[in-house]
């Protein structure tokens, strides 16, 4: 059960931090149907995950109350270099016809603007990555 509130966080926050709703009919789904988890999985998310949640769907309600309250997790950064990193690697890895590179270039450039003082080392290591396994879409990566 810890594992699925894991992964149901995760897509929830890689959907807001692309604002792409493709997945969450599917979450929304599985969260009505067990309270226990959607407990769980409200517990991962941050404040800005909550609050793009109740905006963007009807169904299911998170209670959005003071800073005090939350749990250690919501008073994180919202993006981690580290984090950012992995989830770029994660992506590059998956067979071609499987990549959304569209997707991969907006969540890159969001990350560059949002990580501030460290976006240095996080444009380094991301133009490694893809020089390295795909070389050709790093231009892509960079174009306007």
């Amino acid at each position: 059960m810890e594992d699925l509130a894991k992964e149901i966080s995760e897509v929830i926050v890689s959907s807001r931090i692309t604002n792409m709703t493709d997945n969450m009919d599917d979450v929304i789904d599985i969260l009505q149907k067990d309270e226990n988890l959607l407990g769980e999985v409200e517990n991962l998310l941050t404040k800005d995950d909550i609050v793009w949640v109740n905006k963007n769907n009807n169904k299911i309600f998170f209670e959005v109350t003071f800073d005090s309250d939350y749990p250690r997790s919501v008073n994180s950064k919202i993006l981690d270099l580290d984090t950012e990193v992995k989830w770029i690697e994660n992506q590059i890895s998956k067979e071609e016809s499987e990549i959304n590179w569209e997707n991969i270039k907006y969540r890159y450039k969001r990350a560059l603007k949002e990580l501030g003082f460290k976006n240095v080392t996080y444009y380094q290591k991301v133009r490694e990555i893809i020089l390295t396994h795909k070389s050709k879409k790093w231009r892509f990566l960079n174009n306007n």
